[in-house]
This record gives structure tokens, sequence and C-alpha cells, in this order.
């Protein structure tokens, strides 16, 4: 798991150091990066604020987390807040894909750079997005989704029948959807 965080940290902690190097920093000793995250009320942004504050700590970087309290106009004005205090780049993940641009442009014309985590924004320039296209996981076709309904629920009802324990039930329904996914894999490939 420590694996994965360096990996969205990395980019931004070069760049950090890149500017940093070029006297961007109030601090010449430490780098600091702004970390921007819709809500600590999620796990998933408590797991990332962790972690990116346990890899920073680990290569001397100073991290400055916000919680944006799922708003908009908050998380624009929390990279207000790192602009003025002039941290070395931001990680973000914003709230809305269109509504972060201006911040996104503010961080630009500052020459901070911006790197987002699990969504994107629509506008500015961004040194590097680390996250799942959540668009093309969605492609698939309404008669293949209505094929693989049927079958799963075909091969339920004969396990049912067959009185299958529901633990070996839920085993087979695992592996008919990852030999499906796997076969979509090489079926694009």
């Amino acid at each position: 798991m420590r694996r994965s965080s360096l990996w969205i940290l990395s980019p931004l902690v070069l760049a950090a150091v890149w500017l940093a190097g070029c006297g961007k920093s109030g601090d010449p000793d430490r780098i600091t990066i702004g970390l921007a995250v819709p809500s600590l009320s999620h796990p998933l942004f408590i797991y990332l604020r962790d972690h990116v504050m346990d890899e920073a700590g680990a290569l001397g970087v100073k991290v400055i987390a916000a919680d944006a309290q799922d708003s908009a106009a908050h998380q624009m004005s929390v990279v207000e807040n790192f602009i003025v205090r002039d941290v070395d780049g931001v990680l973000m993940s914003p709230i809305g894909a269109d509504a972060l641009v201006p911040a996104v442009e503010a961080l630009n014309k500052a020459a901070i750079p911006v790197a987002t985590v699990d969504r994107k924004v629509n506008g500015g320039r961004v040194l590097v997005h680390v996250g799942a296209d959540n668009i093309e996981g969605g492609r698939g076709g309404v008669i293949g989704t209505f094929v693989g309904a049927l079958l799963i629920g075909t091969i339920n009802n004969g396990m049912n029948l067959l009185g299958v324990s529901p633990y070996w039930q839920l085993v087979a329904k695992g592996a008919i959807i990852v030999a499906a996914a796997l076969l979509d894999r090489l079926r694009e490939h």
C-alpha cells in the first residue's frame, strides 16, 4: 500500500524539487506541498491524506492537508490559501471537474505545479492525474448486461436447487465474473 502512495506523490515531489531548486519555496531547506481533499469524512480521502503524509515525511517533505468539506467554493479558498503560503506544489482531488478550473488556473499563474488524484479537472495545466477512467470503465452494452444477469441468475437458481452452500455460491459467482472480465479484456486485445 505504501508503494501506491509513492506513485501518487512522486510526480508532484519531483516538480516541487525542481521548483525549489529554482528558488520557489519560502523555506529553502524543506519542500512544502498542499493537499486538498473533498472531504475527510470519506475513507478514501482519509487513506489518501494519511499515506501521502507518511510518504512525504519519509522524503522530508512537509504536507499541508486541507479538507474542503464537500464544497467547491471552500476548496477554491483552500487553493488560494496554498498560493498565499507559497507552497511548492499542490495535490488535489477536485470536487467538481468544472468548478475547480479557476483554482488550477490560479495555481498555473502562480507557477505552482498541480497533480490531481481520483478526479480530473476540465481545464488548466495539470502535471499528472492519478486515477481510473470511470467513463471507459462504464462502457458496455445493454445486451451484454442482460445476458450476464440472466446467466448469473440461472446459475444461482441451479446452485440453490442442488443445495450448494451460500459460501460456495458466492465463490462460483465471483469466479464467473472474474472469468468474464478476463475474457472481455482478451477480446479487446
